[in-house]
């Protein structure tokens, strides 16, 4: 069996790869292992796991990138972060500002963290440029919530009918006004979680929503609906596959 490691950025997109991501590659006889860094010091003086706002900036996330990937240096490792206040010391930044396209903006972010961590190896015989494959998700992980909007609905409804269909209604509405769930913005009021939370009063990021409503909703609406309705996800699971049937 291979394995391959997915270095996330929280514990929702810990729950994502253990509840529906695995089981996707696992018909293939792959398995998933997610492990969430620690990215910034808890209020208790430990290390604190997940989320850019607490982090030490890039070239925390990067050391911590490297010690797993030497950690594990017989397997594929790759990354599940969000764009969405992604460490603005990463080198790219201001490239990255320049553009407007959102999977643009992601590719960059993934080829200079790509580029990074292998000349931050390239003295450790036992590692391969080709088996860190990073993702960056366009804007947040979100934005799959916008990709059925009756299903992430009756989630958010907790099973009330007119709850369902007005914030089914709401999030629609959002949808409708972009090309692609990727393409919904990253602003700090105007990021797909927010808009969820400003649609669902009580819907919190980090209790009910990221670790909870998020994943969930996300595996019920599929990965091959999200995979049909995000292509920059499309693509990072193409090159996954790809690289796993060698």
């Amino acid at each position: 069996m291979k394995i391959i490691y997915v270095i996330a950025e929280g514990r929702t997109e810990c729950n994502f790869v253990k509840t529906a991501l695995s089981a996707y590659f696992l018909k293939n006889n792959v398995l998933l292992t997610p492990i969430t860094i620690p990215t910034g010091k808890s209020s208790s003086g430990g290390m604190a796991k997940g989320g850019w706002r607490r982090s030490g900036g890039y070239g925390h996330a990067l050391r911590e990138i490297q010690r797993i990937i030497k950690t594990n240096n017989y397997a594929t490792h790759t990354t599940l972060f969000d764009f969405y206040a992604f460490p603005n010391d990463i080198p790219c930044f201001e490239d990255v500002a320049l553009l407007n396209d959102p999977l643009e903006k992601a590719a960059l972010y993934e080829k200079q963290l790509h580029e990074d961590v292998v000349h931050s190896l390239n003295e450790d015989s036992n590692f391969k440029s080709e088996s860190f494959i990073p993702f960056i998700q366009p804007h947040e992980f979100e934005a799959y919530l916008f990709v059925e909007p009756r299903i992430s609905a009756w989630e958010l409804s907790n099973g009330n009918p007119n709850e369902a269909i007005r914030i089914e209604k709401a999030i629609a509405a959002v949808s409708d006004q972009f090309d692609y769930p990727e393409h919904i913005n990253d602003d700090i009021k105007t990021a797909p979680s927010k808009r969820i939370g400003s649609i669902v009063p009580g819907f919190t990021k980090y209790k009910a929503g990221k670790a909870g409503f998020s994943s969930r909703i996300a595996k019920a609406i599929g990965i091959d609906k999200i995979r049909e309705e995000c292509c920059h996800f499309d693509r990072w699971l193409s090159i996954l596959e790809e690289k796993t049937m060698k």
